[in-house]
């Protein structure tokens, strides 16, 4: 069994068993066997002479981030939204599915997951509305499992855009092979030793319910815990607090979940100050704070996806999801000394997360990502000359991608985007 031991490192632990709050642990070590974090001290003697030994002064070990809602496919579209409204992106965005090719999702989909690996990204909770065919849903999981994230897949019916002038959807909402393709990567699944799982992702709650009824008892007897949706009834009426953070579409905004907590938290605190200015006082104290951002992203998006047992939090016993953090960088100099949790929020970048490990494995080293061994065993059709691949090569072919992409929109109209958003 391969070991890892990084040592003399300031650890993000939880306070106490059960506790959420997020405290540091200044030159302490922490011992990776397999795919697990089997021991947290201040010594640990390495276990064997094939064990490899970090040292981690002057690093900071946090857990990876959790990203619970995301539209990874969409790289190729990355710039085309920068002042858009939501409506204005459906056409352009949303519905610019109709010009992927399976070949464009495999593309789309691996260069997404290695944007948020590079931002610390360890888990993503993917809505996978990109299920044009078959062979595209085939596409996007091989892009997944070759990148190297831990991701629950979710399998989302995509209404299908027929023809763009007019502008019509397919009759069928919801072809027979879907549910057929979902039960067959249920059973074939879970991938990767357990690192990709299926889910399901839905948003057609206007057919009849017995429609409806049908398709989650079908759901339900696949095994499916986690279920996505952009429509939930009565969710501001009922909710009662916000659990996880996503990053949503990558095409419009970072795939940094840091940015994601750094907007989330002065969005609140501003919504908050703003109640106590109306009436003509002056906001004494902040009321939300680094370390309730730091958990959305930690271990409440755990909780969010039913994995806190598993992930979220450095703990023993649970998997090796973690990043390494250089403290001594330009942004996180002295931040980390006086307050590790607001130096990420508050100062970082993803340049200063030397490494990311997932499941135990390197993903990103000396602030690099690493090779990226291509696993195309359930879409052997994207068979490629090379079964290895570094960054630079998915960067060309999504650039490929993306000039093939658009000359489909001009061949079918796709690009008269305001006569889309009109109808």
């Amino acid at each position: 069994m391969a070991s890892i031991l990084l040592q003399n490192a300031t650890l993000l632990v939880p306070r106490g068993p059960g506790d959420d709050h997020i405290v540091p642990l200044k030159n302490h070590s922490l011992l990776i066997e397999g795919n697990k974090i089997t021991r947290i001290a201040a010594q640990i003697e390495s276990p064997s002479d094939a064990t490899e030994v970090i040292d981690c002064t002057a690093k900071l070990i946090t857990p990876g981030f959790i990203d619970t809602h995301h539209h990874l496919w969409q790289t190729q579209m990355k710039g085309r939204h920068a002042d858009h409204s939501l409506l204005e992106y459906m056409a352009p965005g949303n519905m610019v599915s109709r010009s992927y090719k399976p070949e464009d999702v495999f593309w789309g989909q691996l260069g997404g997951c290695l944007e948020a690996l590079e931002a610390g990204t360890t888990t993503i909770v993917d809505h996978a509305h990109i299920s044009y065919t078959p062979e595209h849903n085939t596409a996007a999981l091989s892009g997944t499992i070759s990148s190297g994230i831990r991701s629950i897949y979710c399998y989302t019916p995509t209404g299908r855009v027929k023809t763009w002038k007019p502008f019509e959807f397919e009759d069928t909402l919801i072809p027979d092979w879907v549910l057929e393709q979902l039960t067959e990567l249920c059973q074939r699944g879970p991938f990767s030793d357990g690192r990709v799982t299926m889910g399901f992702g839905f948003d057609f709650y206007f057919l009849p319910k017995e429609v409806l009824v049908g398709i989650f008892g079908k759901v339900r007897e696949l095994g499916i815990k986690t279920i996505t949706s952009h429509y939930v009834a009565n969710l501001l009426e009922n909710c009662t607090s916000i659990s996880s953070l996503g990053i949503d579409c990558h095409s419009n905004n970072s795939a940094s979940i840091v940015t994601q907590m750094r907007i989330a938290i002065q969005v609140e605190r501003s919504r908050r100050n703003n109640k106590i200015i109306d009436t003509g006082k002056f906001p004494g104290r902040n009321q939300v704070y680094v370390q309730d951002a730091f958990q959305l992203a930690t271990i409440r998006g755990a909780r969010a996806i039913h994995m806190e047992d598993q992930i979220g939090s450095l703990e023993e016993g649970k998997i090796a999801d973690l990043l390494i953090w250089d403290t001594l960088s330009p942004s996180m100099i002295c931040a980390v000394e006086e307050d590790p949790i607001g130096a990420i929020i508050d100062h970082s970048s993803p340049s200063d997360i030397e490494t990311v490990i997932v499941d135990g494995q390197f993903r990103k080293r000396d602030g690099r990502l690493g090779s990226i061994k291509l696993d195309l065993g359930l879409a052997p059709e994207l068979k490629k000359d090379k079964v290895e691949v570094e960054w630079r090569d998915v960067a060309m072919e999504l650039l490929k991608s993306r000039e093939r992409i658009i000359a489909d929109e001009i061949e079918i109209g796709a690009d008269d985007r305001q006569s889309a958003f009109e109808n």
